[in-house]
């Protein structure tokens, strides 16, 4: 069954069409704001987005 959610990531790293985030490979030398998005395939007015810190 394919997935309902695209994801989408801005600000650094990757992440994969199941959702798995992976942090950039060097860390940050100051705070470096994440945001993660996922975005209904059915609907693409029904979005959800998280916003992390990384931190060096």
């Amino acid at each position: 069954m394919p997935s309902s959610v695209t994801w989408s990531v801005s600000g650094g790293g990757t992440i994969d069409q199941t959702g798995l985030y992976s942090a950039p490979a060097t860390a940050p030398t100051s705070n470096q704001t994440i945001t993660i998005t996922a975005t209904s395939t059915l609907n693409a007015s029904v979005v959800a987005s998280a916003t992390l810190t990384l931190t060096p």
